[in-house]
């Protein structure tokens, strides 16, 4: 790895006005097999981790909200790269992330991966270029998501755990739920989670993240207290979909029928999530919430309660934010389920057909469509 300077760019100082910057280029190798001691691809999610966290990366001279440009040795570009510690960008947009917790700074498409798209291999290099220190730093700033691991710090084990039942349109009281991991306890939440699994009578588990193999990490860890959880794993009652985050894509739509369908031999209740239960547990909500009925605003105050409980953001307090957040995340989700960028018309849009579409799509028949609303639903 090296670091290298260049002389100063003759261009402006982005958003804090920081005058000319200078230029760090970070030279890496990508590795499918691990030799080396880079980049990896991540397999789950198709971005290409480099070996470094975020102290390493940041020693080298970058800093969140900067601009960045990468160039990977096939000729694959990104310019204008944000570098933050969130995904605070559109869809299929380039981001550098350092998200929390995460050991290996990542670069990719929002919810789409890079590793296919960029066509990378194994012995790729790339080099990441600081182009214009803090051009996005109000945007990091605004929309910076750091939250607590400390019970302490939430009112209850509830908002810890982003736990909740969720409901809209015609959706049973108390039957579906939604929050973070009770088996993956890497934000030490997993043993609440299942004190509250247990304590709601969960039936069924749809594991939106995890594979076998994670499950049997998890269980083989020292620090695993999930019992309830492995119980019903051990009854055939959980079902494992290790998932990514590309909504859009026909792999997603596919696992989410899978899951689905699982759940309609069960009584429930019923229990998503993946390891926050943010994005990939709020779409999969959203789906169940939209064919049912809910309208725009039942599904928008579900997702948004989630940065309620970690991060504190409400439409009282901080209403800039909150709705920032929602045009970033909530919006573009309701978009491609109805196939409009006009926010007037999602507003009152009734988003049933879209969500039964979505599932057939994935394989699901209409019979199955109407045993599952026959399960979920009043």
């Amino acid at each position: 790895m090296e670091e290298v300077e260049s002389e100063p760019s003759e261009q402006g100082g982005g958003l804090l006005g920081a005058g000319k910057p200078k230029l760090l280029s970070v030279n890496l190798t990508v590795s499918l097999d691990g030799d080396t001691d880079t980049v990896s691809k991540d397999e789950k999610f198709g971005a290409a981790l480099l070996s470094m966290g975020q102290e390493e990366f940041e020693e080298l001279g970058f800093t969140l909200g900067d601009g960045c440009s990468v160039r990977f040795r096939n000729g694959y570009e990104l310019t204008d790269v944000p570098y933050y510690n969130g995904y605070y960008v559109k869809n299929g947009d380039p981001v550098i992330v350092a998200y929390p917790g995460d050991p290996n700074i990542r670069i990719t498409l929002n919810n789409m991966g890079i590793w296919d798209t960029a066509g990378l291999k194994n012995g790729d290099s790339v080099t990441v270029t600081l182009e214009e220190p803090g051009k996005y730093a109000a945007i990091q700033e605004a929309l910076g998501q750091v939250y607590s691991f400390d019970r302490n710090d939430y009112p209850s084990d509830e908002a810890f755990s982003n736990f909740r039942a969720f409901s809209g349109g015609n959706l049973k009281e108390n039957f579906l739920y939604r929050g973070a991991s009770p088996v993956d306890n890497s934000r030490g939440r997993a043993a609440y989670v299942n004190g509250l699994l247990e304590n709601s009578g969960i039936g069924f588990i749809i594991d939106l993240a995890d594979s076998e193999d994670d499950l049997e990490r998890y269980m083989a860890s020292p620090d695993f207290k999930s019992e309830y959880a492995k119980s019903l794993y051990n009854k055939g009652s959980m079902i494992l979909l290790d998932m990514g985050s590309a909504y859009t894509s026909q792999t997603y739509k596919e696992k989410v029928v899978q899951g689905l369908r699982a759940a309609l031999n069960s009584n429930g209740p019923i229990y998503i999530h993946c390891m926050e239960g943010k994005d990939r547990t709020g779409f999969v909500c959203m789906l169940l919430e939209a064919l049912a009925g809910a309208e725009y605003d039942e599904m928008m105050k579900d997702y948004m309660t989630t940065y309620e409980n970690y991060f504190h953001v409400t439409k009282a307090e901080t209403p800039e934010k909150y709705d920032a957040i929602v045009d970033l995340y909530f919006v573009p989700f309701m978009e491609f389920l109805h196939g409009t960028d006009d926010v007037s018309v999602l507003e009152k849009a009734d988003f049933s057909e879209d969500a039964a579409a979505y599932l057939k799509d994935g394989g699901m028949t209409d019979g199955e469509i109407d045993d599952l609303l026959k399960l979920i639903t009043e």
